[in-house]
């Protein structure tokens, strides 16, 4: 049983092992070699596959001994020594045993698989803008968002929400309404609204009505002038 002598990274296929077949081992071209012929062979077999040239060194015929030691971890003698392994065609060396079919197998599955990942890639690409679609208005909604958005903080304004964003005449009504209530008639109104707009400045605070109102409740009633309320209340009973 021979091992796969592939591997698969994600979609992408690479030749990382030798497949050697049993036959090969077998055959009289490698029993009749010496056992340094033998390893000269897995050798180049081996850069071969790095390769992935079909079993076939191109131009290698001019190298030197120090190139091949470099490229195949051989000498020039061991390859001329393992002739029955590899022959020499012109200028190129095509080893024996390297399994060409199998390359081109290889190399059909790593196209097809790029090809499937570009697939991938432009599908979740749509899917992405499809969902960005949903959660992002497009350009063409954009003004009437906006226009929305204006009309909200027209409304929002024109309410009273803020007394930043308020009217000088609908603040100066509103803060009348405050002072003539009973909730706040022994509170100066204005000044702690003087005092709330200096706090917000240096706290960086929207001094809002809201907030403003909240101030006031957290005031407490000067003692003085309840007690002379009180007195008032009794002068009055005595009476």
């Amino acid at each position: 049983m021979v091992p796969i002598f592939t591997r698969a990274v994600g979609w992408l296929f690479f030749m990382n092992w030798i497949n050697i077949k049993t036959s090969d081992l077998r055959s009289p071209e490698f029993i009749g070699s010496d056992p340094t012929a033998r390893g000269t062979w897995v050798a180049v077999l081996g850069y071969c596959y790095e390769q992935e040239n079909a079993g076939r060194i191109k131009g290698c015929n001019a190298w030197k001994d120090r190139q091949w030691q470099q490229v195949c971890g051989v000498t020039r003698e061991e390859i001329d020594g393992a002739k029955s392994l590899m022959n020499w065609e012109g200028d190129d060396l095509q080893v024996w045993g390297y399994p060409a079919d199998l390359e081109n197998e290889i190399k059909v599955k790593r196209e097809a698989g790029r090809k499937g990942g570009q697939a991938r890639t432009q599908a979740k690409i749509a899917a992405s803008k499809a969902n960005g679609a949903k959660h992002n208005p497009s350009t063409t909604q954009a003004p009437t968002q906006r226009n929305s958005n204006s009309n909200s903080n027209s409304n929002r304004k024109a309410d009273g929400a803020d007394v930043a964003d308020g009217s000088a005449t609908s603040d100066e009504i509103w803060m009348k309404e405050l002072e003539i209530l009973p909730a706040y008639n022994l509170i100066d109104v204005r000044r702690e609204y003087s005092k709330m707009q200096t706090w917000c400045g240096v706290n960086r605070k929207m001094p809002s009505r809201r907030r403003f109102v909240a101030w006031l409740n957290r005031i407490e009633k000067p003692m003085d002038a309840a007690k002379g309320s009180r007195a008032h209340e009794c002068i009055i009973d005595r009476s």
